[in-house]
């Protein structure tokens, strides 16, 4: 059977801003059909999100670019390409970036991109050479991945329930170089919810991929596909910003746990006010209307959310209570110095008393007995500690 494909792709994927002027600074042309997908979905977020949160959020046109896709061989040096617009959304507060692909219209094999996805091996042609689109939008604008992606397909056609396991699992259908199948006891569209809150779509989510099945006969309605995507896909994009602040926040504290260099409490306190700042995303109320906040919250249960904050926080108290280590050993030697200098400053006064009464000589050899002693006690309690 062959893979059979016809609406939009959409991919994201979580990105931050080292510099967001370079953001700003675009300003590239734009076609009557991006132009109209930037208002409404402009106009979609004004109406669908909190006026605290949408008024944080900005969108640029970037580029339009050729991506590459795997073949039926799974071939990296596949040379198949499609046109796609990439577009910026983004916090100029928290200097967060959602970076979506958009394809519209396409009919090449979807499951041969999902699979690049899978990989982290988003590929385009640009300046007459291959490069990763992470190094392409690093070089360009300054824009750093975090290595989170997600996919959604909209299309008006129905998909063969064989596909479904590929789709959702993002892996190359009827592979040439694979002798097995995706179970369907395990990937297969039974399994999945239909998270649709309305009539007009069927709406199925994986860990990386949602589908959409989308009802409307658009010959009978004054309404476009891209529209009506948009009135699905900025309850991706809400969810997607906070996948990116976990992301980000979790990727420095792993190379904090990891760096051999001194960390102390303003790290985490920085860590702590970064991470902060992305809370309007994580309003339980950033949905206006309850349908959109029901399906939100179905789609982060089926992306693990909850899984990525959850292993944040516990890598932020590996942090935490490395901090804490290295404060009480910091404390322990301080105080092991605070007892030396005292002990030192107990003989000097012993030594005065005593060569005012004994005489100075026998008052040296009594000092110094007395710094003896100290030091064999001093020595015998430090390798007990080790020991210990």
């Amino acid at each position: 059977m062959k893979e059979e494909f016809f609406g939009n792709l959409y991919l994201f994927f979580s990105y931050s801003a080292s510099d967001i002027s370079k953001i700003l600074e675009i300003n590239n042309d734009k076609c009557t059909k991006i132009s109209d997908y930037l208002d409404k979905f402009e106009s979609q977020i004004n109406l669908e999100i909190t006026s605290t949160t949408s008024s944080l959020i900005k969108r640029k046109y970037v580029d339009e670019l050729n991506f590459f896709y795997l073949d039926e061989n799974e071939s990296i040096e596949s040379n198949k390409t499609e046109t796609g617009k990439l577009f910026a959304t983004f916090d100029t507060i928290t200097n967060l970036v959602v970076v979506t692909v958009a394809f519209f219209e396409t009919s090449i094999p979807i499951s041969h991109i999902l699979d690049r996805l899978s990989q982290n091996n988003i590929q385009i042609f640009k300046d007459d050479k291959k490069m990763l689109l992470s190094d392409y939008l690093q070089n360009m604008y300054c824009l750093e991945y975090h290595g989170s992606a997600k996919a959604c397909l909209t299309t008006n056609n129905s998909i063969n329930d064989e596909i479904y396991p590929y789709y959702i699992a993002n892996e190359t259908f009827d592979s040439s170089v694979m002798s097995a199948t995706l179970k369907d006891e395990i990937y297969g569209k039974k399994l999945l919810e239909n998270l649709a809150q309305y009539n007009s779509s069927d709406i199925y989510s994986g860990k990386n991929t949602i589908i959409r099945i989308d009802k409307r006969d658009y010959k009978k309605q004054n309404k476009s596909r891209i529209e009506s995507d948009i009135i699905f896909l900025f309850i991706i994009e809400i969810l997607m910003f906070k996948e990116t602040a976990i992301e980000r926040s979790n990727k420095k504290i792993i190379n904090y746990l990891n760096s051999k260099k001194d960390i102390d409490l303003k790290i985490l306190d920085k860590l702590n006010r970064e991470f902060s700042q992305t809370i309007p995303f994580w309003d339980i109320k950033v949905f206006k209307y309850i349908a959109a906040q029901n399906l939100a919250n179905k789609i982060e249960s089926s992306f693990g959310l909850n899984e990525r904050y959850e292993n944040y926080e516990k890598n932020q108290n590996f942090l935490q209570h490395k901090i804490n280590i290295k404060q009480a050993i910091a404390q322990e030697h301080e105080s092991k110095i605070l007892f030396t200098i005292a002990i030192v400053l107990f003989i000097f006064e012993v030594y005065k008393l005593g060569s005012e009464f004994i005489g100075k000589s026998t008052s040296l050899f009594f000092s110094t007995s007395l710094i003896l002693i100290f030091l064999i006690y001093w020595v015998n309690k430090n390798r007990k500690l080790n020991d210990g």
